[in-house]
């Protein structure tokens, strides 16, 4: 899992020096997002909080590549308590990580007249986007700090999602029988 994690930061063009930081934050916000999650009883939306801190604390651990070690097993126990506490099977959480990843990966474009449509469409919403070609994927990425016509707020340099995108499906993973 964290050879396709390390793709995707390949792809998306994180680096440690500029992308560290933002990576750590999205971590406690994912933890704060369980943490709701949790107090609702929103076995999806916990569930989606588990997956996207594996994935993010995998995102880290590239950008780190085997520095700081015990920071990236500090993340590690953290979602686990956090699964433990929810009640997930192992199991479920490998098939939760493996679907945010295949859903990440659906934010990139694979042609540049996709990557196009999602410039043209962020424009449409008063977002200043661009597409970056890497490795044959076109990862489109905010352009400043901006917001969207509606308010929603787009950081300098976060991937966006490209037309193509497709959410988690982590309700089928959770109502599929255990064994």
């Amino acid at each position: 899992m964290t050879q396709t994690v390390a793709k995707w930061v390949e792809v998306a063009g994180l680096s440690k020096e500029k992308d560290l930081a933002t990576q750590q934050e999205c971590f406690f916000e994912e933890r704060d997002e369980f943490m709701e999650a949790y107090k609702r009883k929103d076995s999806v939306e916990m569930m989606d909080a588990v997956a996207d801190m594996t994935f993010v604390k995998d995102v880290i651990a590239a950008l780190l590549n085997g520095e700081d070690e015990d920071d990236v097993l500090d993340m590690d126990m953290r979602v686990y308590v956090l699964s433990a506490q929810a009640g997930f099977k192992e199991l479920k959480v490998k098939l939760a990580c493996q679907e945010v990843i295949r859903s990440n990966f659906t934010k990139f474009c694979v042609s540049p007249e996709d990557a196009g449509l999602s410039v043209r469409e962020y424009a449409s919403i008063g977002v200043q986007a661009e597409s970056v070609e890497r490795d044959g994927y076109w990862a489109i990425v905010s352009l400043a700090d901006q917001e969207d016509d509606k308010g929603k707020k787009y950081p300098k340099g976060k991937i966006l999602k490209g037309i193509h995108y497709e959410p988690p499906q982590l309700k089928a993973i959770l109502e599929a029988p255990s064994y």
